[in-house]
């Protein structure tokens, strides 16, 4: 259901502290998702915001291939993200 390119998933705890498999627990609880518009990708990207159940605030960024989600990036999430999910789910 899940791939990610492992470099980009070593990178991305270098960077974040964050592994890609931690951050899967967010798919299992409400999420706001917006599409990322930013720029073009060649396919189309999402935000994701949710939460774990310690309810410490992600954002994941993903896109999807065929029936799988391929995670792009996640860091835990900033101050509008927390608000903005906040707004959403109360």
């Amino acid at each position: 259901m899940f791939e990610w390119d492992e470099v980009k998933n070593e990178s991305n705890f270098s960077k974040h502290g964050i592994r890609f498999e931690d951050s899967l627990m967010v798919f299992k609880s409400p999420m706001v998702i917006v599409e990322d518009t930013r720029y073009d990708y060649g396919e189309a990207r999402y935000i994701g915001i949710g939460k774990n159940p310690q309810g410490i605030f992600y954002t994941v960024v993903y896109t999807l291939r065929g029936d799988k989600i391929r995670i792009i990036s996640a860091r835990k999430a900033h101050r509008k993200e927390r608000l903005m999910y906040e707004n959403s789910y109360g």
